[in-house]
């Protein structure tokens, strides 16, 4: 307890992860994995710079400026969401996340399956078995197995 404690009252008044270190976050991620590939000295400086950037950014206390860049990082993401919402490519991709994500959150209470008629996405109850289903769509009654 008194570990959390000490690290609490290290960071009162400094600015911690905000929306611009969570992206210099994933950027170093990313250009750490590309770097174990390539093996490339300019990768792995910018990956050393997006990590020293990013520690720098959590641990600073001058908050008002901390701010500004936020700020300005999702103006810009906000511009660039704009303009690419139009692509069909990134609605798709957008489209899939989202349906990625939310079957991640339902993994302990629900399955999906696919009608063989009309090829709707069922979402299910998780019981395992054999079980006869009907799609609301096309009225099709086929099987499911539900295996966990």
């Amino acid at each position: 307890m008194k570990l959390a404690e000490k690290l609490m009252r290290f960071m009162y008044g400094r600015n911690g992860m905000d929306a611009l270190n969570h992206a210099l976050f994933w950027l170093y991620i990313i250009l750490w994995a590309v770097n174990l590939f390539a093996q490339n000295t300019v990768i792995s400086l910018l990956c050393t710079a997006a990590a020293v950037w990013m520690l720098f950014r959590c641990f600073s206390k001058n908050l008002p400026a901390r701010r500004a860049e936020n700020m300005k990082y999702w103006n810009f993401k906000t511009q660039v969401q704009s303009k690419t919402q139009n692509i069909a490519i990134f609605r798709s991709l957008g489209a899939w996340w989202k349906k990625v994500c939310i079957r991640t959150k339902n993994i302990g209470t629900k399955r999906y399956r696919t009608c063989p008629g009309c090829h709707a996405e069922l979402c299910l109850p998780r019981k395992t078995g054999k079980h006869t289903v009907r799609c609301p769509r096309c009225g099709n009654s086929f099987s499911v197995n539900i295996v966990f």
